[in-house]
């Protein structure tokens, strides 16, 4: 949770709400296909949960697929590129803890946990942002917009000294 905090915030409103958007919907979506391929993997080992050759092939492509596929993303789709990259990251820290799991019930739990953490880790920081430091983007931008325009009067009014001693 406390690594969900640190990772979203960020100086503006808005963009504590896009990246939370962003880890809220790869976390879903990564454990939503870690369920998806533990079950596929607990199903082709024939409903068993030995520890066998099998069972880490066919993890291990189906993980190296799902990574293939949330680089693509990516790529394709700039706005939700740390979505993918979580969910990206969220498959294999998942099922390569799940398969070393010495029963099946852990496993769902492990899942469920992650994503519960990091649904309380976004609730948090979205309920310190919107109440303790409500900073939007715009009031920074005219902030900066100010700042800048201050600082181009102060090097005008300078100016013609410096461009006298050379005349």
């Amino acid at each position: 949770m406390l690594i969900t905090v640190v990772v979203v915030w960020q100086p503006s409103v808005g963009g504590v709400h896009l990246r939370s958007l962003n880890r809220l919907a790869g976390t879903g979506i990564g454990a939503a296909w870690s369920y998806l391929l533990l079950g596929l993997t607990y199903g082709i080992n024939g409903g068993s949960w030995d520890d066998t050759a099998q069972k880490w092939i066919v993890a291990g492509g189906l993980t190296a697929v799902w990574a293939g596929l949330c680089a693509a993303n990516g790529l394709r789709y700039p706005t939700w590129t740390y979505g993918w990259l979580v969910a990206g990251l969220t498959v294999p820290l998942l099922t390569l803890a799940a398969l070393r799991a010495p029963n099946q019930a852990s496993v769902w739990a492990d899942v469920g946990f992650r994503f519960v953490n990091v649904t309380i880790g976004i609730a948090i920081v979205w309920l310190v942002a919107v109440t303790v430091f409500p900073v939007s983007s715009l009031y920074v931008a005219k902030a900066n917009y100010a700042d800048v325009l201050g600082n181009m009067a102060a090097f005008i009014r300078v100016l013609p000294q410096h461009v006298s001693r050379y005349l």
